[in-house]
C-alpha cells in the first residue's frame, strides 16, 4: 500500500496517513490523520480519540514515557486495533491527556512487527504492507 507524503500548510511533506480505529466493539466512522513516526517506539494518543474509543484510561494500566523534548509524561497503555488500507494490526498505544493532537502517532511497537515500512522520502511516498 502506497501513501505519498502530506502537505499541510505551514509544514513540510510528512508520512501522513489516515487511520481508522477500532477497540472491542466499538469501531470509528471517520479516519484520523496520524503520523508513521520511525522514531517512535510506541503509538501515542490523545484523550479525545480514548473516549471516542470507550477507553476508560484511569484504569488502564499506567506507564511514563518522554516526548521528544525529554519531558516525562504519563499515560494509560492499551492494546487498539487500527486499520490501513483495509488490513487490520493491533498496536498497544499510550493515551495521555498530556498529549495534545495535532496529528497521532504511529510507532513502531506492533505496527512495524506486522508491517514492512518503507519510507522512500526520495519520491514522497511511504510504503506499508502486511508481512503476516
Amino acid at each position: 500500500m502506497n501513501f505519498p507524503y502530506v502537505k499541510l500548510p505551514g509544514l513540510s511533506k510528512r508520512p501522513l496517513i489516515e487511520t481508522y480505529f477500532r477497540y472491542k466493539n466499538t469501531s470509528l466512522k471517520n479516519p484520523v490523520l496520524c503520523l508513521v513516526d520511525s522514531g517512535a517506539d510506541i503509538s501515542y494518543f490523545d484523550m479525545d480519540l480514548a473516549s471516542e474509543l470507550g477507553l476508560d484510561v484511569p484504569k488502564l494500566r499506567q506507564v511514563d514515557s518522554w516526548d521528544i523534548s525529554g519531558n516525562r509524561f504519563w499515560g494509560g497503555v492499551s492494546n487498539i486495533v487500527v486499520i490501513i488500507g483495509g488490513h487490520e494490526f493491533e498496536i498497544p498505544a499510550i493515551f495521555s491527556d498530556q498529549i495534545i493532537r495535532s496529528f497521532c502517532v504511529l510507532g513502531q511497537e506492533g505496527l512495524f512487527d506486522q508491517a514492512r515500512v518503507i519510507f522512500e522520502r526520495y519520491k514522497w511516498n511511504l510504503d506499508i504492507r502486511p508481512v503476516r
